[in-house]
This record gives C-alpha cells, sequence and structure tokens, in this order.
C-alpha cells in the first residue's frame, strides 16, 4: 500500500503522527515509508 486514506485527522492523518508510525514499521522490518493522507488529499494528487 502505499497511501492510507483516512478522515482521522486527530490521530491516523496527523502529520506528527506519520514518523512515529514508520518508525515503529523500520523497527518491525519494513522498508517502505507509509504516507498518511487525508482522501482530500490523495484525490488531488
Amino acid at each position: 500500500m502505499d497511501v492510507l486514506a483516512s478522515w482521522n485527522q486527530r490521530h491516523l492523518a496527523n502529520i506528527r503522527r506519520r514518523d512515529l508510525f514508520n518508525s515503529v514499521n523500520r523497527v518491525a522490518g519494513y522498508r517502505k515509508m507509509l504516507e498518511i493522507a487525508n482522501p482530500l488529499e490523495v484525490m488531488y494528487e
């Protein structure tokens, strides 16, 4: 998955939390970074 779309601005689509989620994924061995965005951001890219 390249992008996770979520309306949950307070928790999932929060830019500050993205680094935390990706650091946990790196420790678990995942190489690809997960981009978390709201659906409007995904729609226009």
